[in-house]
């Protein structure tokens, strides 16, 4: 395990290393450059001043070592739309991003689990076909959309829940939550429904294998041939399926913290793009892919637990 661990951070880093080159050549050749150098307010001689000032004049490869170095040693730089640091603006709002994200995660896992087990136990049933439609409409309904309509029906019409923000720092617990409630169901639709129709199939899959039918053939208790003989062998494709899950509950949070104004990163990554605030993509870009090397890396280790059959020594 140490050396298979040692192994897969060596191969992160220089996954990392790979996308950061990629995606600083991306940025430093799309056409324009940041917000502050086209305004219309700006003269072309001022525009050359502040190129010149933040290193836009010297060649690519020079930029992204300036960078690198910098983000070696913690330095994210100084977002050029509001100039205050990168490293600040994402502290203030990895947390919001990270409280939505875990909740709508929670809320895919302790509902989709449960109900895949329970449709491939009762397949071809009521429940099963009603849970199949509701997968299906999960799937295909937009996070934009469901958003609007739960704000018109919860908030306008009904009056029950809040329709935007946090609720404030300052806020009771209760208020909170009230707040989290229709930002966390928008953004865990669709991996919920994923998640349902992948453990649906697995279940399928592994209650029809040989061991599952000796199980029962010996009298082995139901409940028992459920969990510990068809569930923990049926986790394991599931489990790969929340590990891409995980890292994209953070990437994809834009449309949601938008629409309910959830001060997050993805409000973050909308208003640098908008703004060509270059050092704020990056930084976010970098974030979000570490996040998902991350992930793969803890799903591997999972696979450990579920299966004890899996070792990587």
């Amino acid at each position: 395990m140490p050396r298979y661990l040692l192994s897969r951070l060596l191969q992160a880093v220089a996954l990392v290393v790979v996308v950061s080159i990629v995606m600083f050549a991306l940025i430093a050749g799309a056409p324009g450059g940041p917000a502050i150098l086209v305004q219309q307010d700006v003269t072309a001689e001022a525009a050359e001043t502040m190129r010149r000032n933040l290193g836009l004049d010297d060649p690519v490869h020079v930029q992204y070592l300036r960078w690198a170095s910098r983000m070696l040693r913690g330095d994210a730089g100084v977002s050029l739309s509001n100039s205050r640091p990168v490293a600040t603006l994402l502290g203030q709002r990895f947390g919001a991003t990270a409280l939505l994200a875990s909740a709508a995660l929670g809320l895919a896992i302790v509902v989709a689990i449960p109900v895949g087990v329970l449709s491939a136990l009762w397949r071809n049933r009521p429940f099963d076909r009603i849970a199949t439609a509701l997968a299906f409409m999960g799937v295909s309904v937009p996070n934009f959309w469901l958003g609007i309509m739960m704000i018109i029906l919860f908030s306008v019409t009904l009056g029950w829940l809040p329709s935007a923000g946090t609720g404030g720092g300052d806020a009771p617990w209760d208020a909170r939550l009230r707040h989290l409630i229709m930002p966390a169901v928008v953004l865990s639709a669709s991996s919920l429904a994923q998640l349902t129709r992948y453990t649906r199939a697995s279940m399928i899959s592994v209650l029809r294998e040989d061991f599952i039918r000796t199980a029962r053939a010996k009298g082995v208790p139901q409940s028992a041939v459920l969990t510990r003989h068809a569930l923990r062998n049926g986790l394991i494709p599931v489990i790969t399926v929340i590990g891409v899950i995980m890292p994209r509950l953070f990437s994809g949070a834009a449309i949601t913290e938008s629409i309910f104004a959830w001060p997050g990163l993805g409000r973050l990554a909308v208003d640098a793009a908008l703004q060509r605030d270059f050092p704020v993509i990056m930084s976010l870009t970098l974030l979000v892919s570490v996040l998902v090397i991350v992930a793969s890396l803890v799903v591997d280790l999972l696979y450990a637990v579920v299966d004890p059959r899996i070792r990587y020594d």
